[in-house]
């Protein structure tokens, strides 16, 4: 082949593209630089959700109370409906805006949308506080609910300012701080309600706070959202605001992958449907939850002629508190264990299970006094806030790995619409039915309170209906205990040089509708690098090393990993005073190689239980794991001999098709280009002088040879050829073209055709000796080989398992089919 074109700079090769002045870039900046949690963005994090959340339920311990002294309900019983009126106001604002606030986000970032609802907290509480009417009440609580759009941003934001390892734990701490409003809420209106009548001594019935009973707990509300207002100053931006250099188009992007995100652009987030699935059994539980606080706070405070407790707006506070300090201690110490342990499919549905018993002994708590209703009370508050948390996190996980980081934000702005419309039904519904339930306390069937709380079990036993199948559609395998399918996809068609191919980005597009829609894997635990034009983030070879460094290091046992690779192959001759033969080596869009010996310290990386499968389309990528047992395919070292590095000539691609594969001189005339080193030195010299620590581990370490693992691992390799062969690149004219005429990978493409027409598990020796099938039918002269242990070879490729098998399947395959 001919001389190619220089590859750009050292500068901007050897990391991804950031943009001066776009705080998204410099977020991932930050986040490239540094690998640990992120301690300071997840105090913001949790103390502004704090501070949203405190407003919500603060009202519950006095509602009661307040109903009475704005004088609206002619009939005590009638009480329980006006204040499920006012408890639903919120909910109803928020219904109505929290669509507007996401799309709002995305248009001109997180941060303004963040300050904007807690000046809201500020403003509208403590109006809420000085109500003196009862239409006053209801406006300031949909004012307050229709303009605290925070908590689909806050979702967002939370997965945005750390590194994918500690999205989880982002995620739980929007949880925890929200759980934590919600109880704390409620214990501070309980304790400074009607202060002038808690506290004589301190407050008179003339002073403000006398006048206005309801003030003060709104108030120390309002201050504290204000002081997190002011801290909101040092808040850092995460959306991506920058010009596409090229288009010259205005941007606002929050995808490292321009490919991902377009693609996910076009999917329809209502037919998700392990996300609709999974919001559905959300709102249910948000139903219950709402339902429950509410229903508790006025059973307590009602009169025991009424089956309640008689208990005053401080005993309430007091209760809710300790359930509080209860929440948090499980969640700081114990809920990680639980999720660990059961995942969280498992763990929401242990959780509902043991809510129903729990919620069935309140009525009979009514025949307690003293020190036994404490004990029974507080253990019950305590285990049933416990086992709330557990549902509402577990279930909302489970929507944010149902979609990709892309589509975070408008799916949580579906989530939280929805959340908000049953959440604006359930007071008014809760008190209703509790103002229903005090005028039949000599029924037959379940009287009183008894029915309430048997309403409240029938609904909490639908939500845990909703979380088997047939209903729930489980992503990224949560089922199987939490663990992991992670995938680095890697295409490279080095477009405008000499060097240029057709299929590689098709390629890669191709096996990632494959792994979401047949093999389970969730879209946002599939990252792609692409060199197509615009992506912000390119397949160099840092940052391919990267990917897969960060996929390992999320891994932990049983996890699955795959890395598949469409691109320009190479060999590389022996460094001076190097034993043995050529390495095989890939070569990314900055032709940083990464030889056979990288991918070998990868694998020895992995943790033991987990696997790691690699599927090469691309020249001579047999033996790209260094030391991987062969399986298919004629060994290099028992006679077999590479093509001699060096050589000018491409081999002879068939079929019109092109050869991904770049004769090592080729290799070296761009390097010398940029280096100024002369084209007679190794490839070594080159690359130890552009990208340094960057270049591969081979050329830094000599210590490789004759070394075998040093354990049986997991690493499996599909190589679309033999090490002596080149792998085709399909144009799109060419009858062997993927399904709609589009350019592709020989090799990839058979792969896909050898998956459409065989839905059940196929082995990884099955895989590979049908795809040879595939290309010798179709007239290639390659033939891919399988490198794993014996084990391996035999196990179904990406493990997987037969249930997996879905009508998703058959739609997914469609397309490949009709390739056969």
């Amino acid at each position: 082949m001919g001389e190619a074109e220089a590859p750009p700079s050292p500068a901007v090769m050897s990391r991804s593209v950031f943009y001066d002045g776009c705080p998204g870039c410099a977020m991932e900046r930050k986040l490239e630089s540094s690998k640990g949690i992120p301690y300071k963005e997840f105090i913001f994090v949790g103390i502004t959700t704090i501070a949203s959340s405190l407003p919500i339920s603060s009202l519950f311990p006095f509602l009661y109370f307040m109903i009475e002294d704005l004088h609206v309900a002619k009939k005590e019983q009638d009480i329980g409906l006006y204040a499920g009126f006012l408890g639903a106001s919120y909910m109803v604002g928020r219904c109505f805006a929290s669509l507007f606030w996401g799309v709002v986000a995305d248009r001109i970032g997180r941060k303004p949308i963040i300050k904007f609802s807690i000046l809201s907290v500020v403003i509208f509480n403590t109006l809420f506080g000085l109500s003196v009417r009862y239409w006053m009440a209801i406006a300031t609580r949909f004012l307050l609910g229709a303009l605290n759009g925070m908590l689909a941003p806050i979702k967002a934001y939370s997965i945005e300012v750390c590194r994918p390892e500690h999205q989880a734990l982002g995620l739980s701490i929007v949880s925890t701080g929200w759980g934590i409003g919600l109880v704390v809420g409620p214990a501070i209106g309980g304790y400074f309600a009607q202060p002038a009548k808690q506290y004589p001594n301190i407050f008179s019935e003339k002073s403000i706070f006398g006048r206005f009973p309801y003030f003060l707990p709104c108030l120390c509300i309002s201050l504290i959202a204000l002081v997190v207002l002011i801290s909101c100053i040092w808040l850092p931006e995460t959306l991506h605001k920058h010009k596409n250099v090229e288009g010259g188009i205005e941007m606002i992007d929050n995808s490292r992958s321009t490919l991902e995100e377009d693609s996910h652009k076009q999917k329809n987030l209502y037919k998700n449907w392990p996300l609709i699935s999974s919001i559905i059994a959300y709102c249910v539980f948000t139903l219950h939850d709402t339902a429950y606080s509410e229903i508790f706070s006025l059973w307590a405070v009602s009169d025991k002629k009424y089956g309640g407790l008689s208990f005053s707006s401080k005993e309430v506070g007091q209760v809710l508190a300790v359930a509080g300090a209860g929440l948090l201690v499980y969640q700081l110490f114990i809920y990680r264990s639980v999720h660990r342990f059961l995942g969280s499919v498992n763990s929401s549905r242990v959780a509902s299970a043991l809510s129903i018993p729990i919620l069935a002994a309140y009525p009979f708590m009514t025949h307690l006094s003293g020190f036994r209703l404490g004990i029974a009370l507080y253990l019950a508050t305590i285990l049933k806030g416990v086992l709330s948390i557990t549902i509402i996190t577990g279930t909302s996980l489970l929507q944010n790995n149902a979609v990709s980081q892309s589509q975070r934000g408008a799916a949580n702005g579906i989530s939280t619409t929805a959340m908000s419309f049953f959440k604006a039904i359930a007071p008014a519904g809760a008190g209703a039915l509790f103002s229903w339930t005090q005028k039949r306390q000599n029924a037959a069937f379940f009287p009183g309170d008894q029915m309430i709380f048997f309403i409240l079990n029938l609904i909490e036993l639908v939500g845990l209906v909703l979380t088997f199948k047939p209903f729930l559609a489980i992503p990224n395998a949560m089922a199987q205990g939490g663990k992991k399918k992670l995938a680095t996809l890697v295409g490279c068609n080095y477009a405008g040089t000499p060097n240029e191919l057709k299929g590689c980005i098709n390629d890669v597009v191709a096996m990632r509708d494959i792994l979401v829609a047949r093999f389970g894997f969730a879209p946002g635990d599939v990252a792609v690098l692409t060199d197509d034009r615009g992506s912000p983030v390119l397949p160099t070879g840092a940052n391919i090393k990267r990917a897969l460094a960060d996929m390992v290091a999320r891994a932990a046992a049983g996890d699955v990993l795959f890395f598949h690779y469409s691109g320009h192959g190479t060999l590389v001759p022996p460094v001076k005073g190097h034993h043995g033969g050529c390495d095989e080596a890939i070569v990314p869009c900055d032709f940083n190689l990464i030889t056979d010996v990288d991918f070998r310290r990868l694998v020895d990386l992995v943790p033991h239980g987990a696997s790691f499968t690699m599927v090469s389309d691309s020249c001579h990528s047999g033996g790209l794991i260094d030391l991987e047992k062969e399986q298919i395919g004629p060994s290099v070292l028992s006679g077999g001999a590479p093509a001699a590095a060096g050589a000018d000539s491409t081999p002879a691609a068939t079929r019109g098709a092109t050869a991904r594969f770049i004769p090592y001189s080729a290799v070296i005339d761009h390097l010398s280009g940029v280096s100024g080193i002369d084209a007679a030195h190794h490839v070594a010299e080159h690359l130890l002088a552009l990208f340094g620590t960057d270049a591969s581990a081979m050329f830094h370490h000599h210590d490789h040879d004759g070394k075998q693992p040093a354990r049986p691992d997991d690493g499996i390799l599909l190589s679309g050829c033999q090490t002596d062969e080149t792998s085709a690149d399909v144009p799109e004219d060419d009858e062997a073209a993927a399904a709609g005429g589009k350019a592709c990978g020989a090799f990839s493409n058979a792969i896909q055709t050898v998956l459409a027409s065989h839905p059940e598990p196929v082995s990884n020796r099955e895989l590979a000796t049908m795809a040879r099938k595939v290309l010798s039918d179709q007239e290639f002269e390659q033939h891919p080989c399988l490198y794993c242990s014996d084990a391996n070879a035999e196990a179904p490729f990406l493990w997987q398992e037969k249930e997996e098998k879905t009508a998703a399947v058959t739609a997914a395959a469609e397309p490949a089919m009709s390739a056969l």
